[in-house]
Formats: C-alpha cells, structure tokens, sequence
C-alpha cells in the first residue's frame, strides 16, 4: 500500500491518445479522481501526439492501439524514440487480444489494458508501471499465460507480421482489399500479398476462416 501512495503522489503528467472524444474526457475524469495534481493532456491521432510531445516532458501515455487511420503499434515506435527513458507507455484497447498484448509488449509497452476492464484494476495497474513493473489486465493474463504455454509445447503457429495482423483484422471487420489498401496507404497488390501470407501461415481457405479466427481470437465482435 505504501508504494500505491508514493506513485500517486509522483504522477505529474498523463497524455492520453484516442480517437474518441468520449473516452479522452472519461478517462481524464475519472484519473483526475485519483491522480489530482497530474496534469492531462489529450491527442485524436498519430501526427496530434507526435505533435503533444514537444509540449511537455509527459511521464505516461495511454494508447489506444484501434484509432481510425492509424495503426497504434507503429505510433507506440515513433512515441517510445522521442519520450525520456523514464516515461511509461500503456496500451488501452477494446480488444482482449493476446496477439495484440504480446505485440504491444514486444514494441515497448509497459502495460496492456482492455477498456472491458475495471476502473480499480486500471488505476492499480497505472501504479504498477509506475512502480517499474509490466501490467497485464486480468481479462487478458490467463489468456497469455495459456498461450506460453501452447507455444512451449510447440504448438504455435507461424507467426503473422504485424503487417500480415493488421490485414487480417481488416478483413475480418469485412473491408475489401482496396479498402485495406487505401487505409493503410499501400498497394492492392501489396496487401494482397499480405492476405496471400496470411493465409498460408494460418492454414485458412475462405474469408470466413478469418473471421471465425477473429472472433476466436477477440479480434471482432461475434
């Protein structure tokens, strides 16, 4: 508990980068209960935050990895290359995701959290980043827990690229390949040679293969 107290007392700065309004002055009311003498900063999308960091010397940020035209994972890169070491990054998400959470870690995230979660289990998790360890929210933690172990025992898939991941939640979400194409500013050619890969890494025959994984997997809702 003492520990609690001492990271309460050291969060100055929170940037918070969603693309919905909503949930940006959620989340600052809410944290504005527990945190009262941090100083809140808010950004819609990519080029918003980049732009926020030349502001100030925020200590955390809160992303949400889904934001309309932008992929959260390649912001997390370009966001971890311009904080100060000691800064911290949490993913927030709809999605209870394992791939997504695993992603998010390897890039550089110190914790994971999906917006399905508690307001106590948030606010706990914020203080354990603070306090230098990794969060997991709980509806994600087992999940992970059991995915380690299938790939210990050597039955993981190929893995799928992030580029490869990201088409296939676009498919799933039921976007064409020019769709795709224009919202992640690549070729039809290009991301048809993602879906190509994807499909073969993960044995699928139909676009229906997808979207069943999807839902499996939490990427979509059934």
């Amino acid at each position: 508990m003492e520990s609690y107290v001492f990271c309460l007392s050291i969060l100055k700065s929170v940037l918070i980068v969603d693309d919905h309004g909503i949930i940006r002055d959620g989340l600052v009311r809410l944290l504005t209960s527990k945190f009262p003498n941090a100083v809140f900063g808010e950004a819609e999308n990519a080029a918003d935050a980049l732009q926020r960091l030349d502001e100030r010397a925020w200590q955390l940020v809160l992303l949400d990895v889904d934001m309309h035209g932008s992929n959260g994972l390649d912001l997390l890169g370009h966001l971890k290359s311009k904080l100060s070491a000691s800064a911290k990054v949490i993913v927030l998400t709809a999605n209870a995701d394992v791939d997504t959470a695993a992603r998010a870690l390897t890039a550089g995230a110190h914790g994971f959290a999906t917006k399905s979660g508690g307001f106590h289990d948030f606010t706990n998790g914020i203080n354990q980043v603070l306090a230098g360890k990794r969060y997991l929210s709980p509806d994600i933690s087992q999940d992970m827990v059991f995915a380690l172990l299938q790939k210990s025992c050597g039955k993981q898939s190929q893995p799928l690229s992030d580029r490869e991941f990201e088409v296939l939640k676009h498919i799933a979400n039921g976007k064409s390949i020019k769709e795709i194409a224009g919202d992640l500013d690549l070729s039809v050619k290009t991301v048809s040679t993602y879906r190509m890969r994807m499909f073969a890494k993960l044995s699928f025959n139909t676009t229906a293969d997808v979207v069943r994984y999807a839902i499996r997997k939490n990427l979509v809702s059934a």
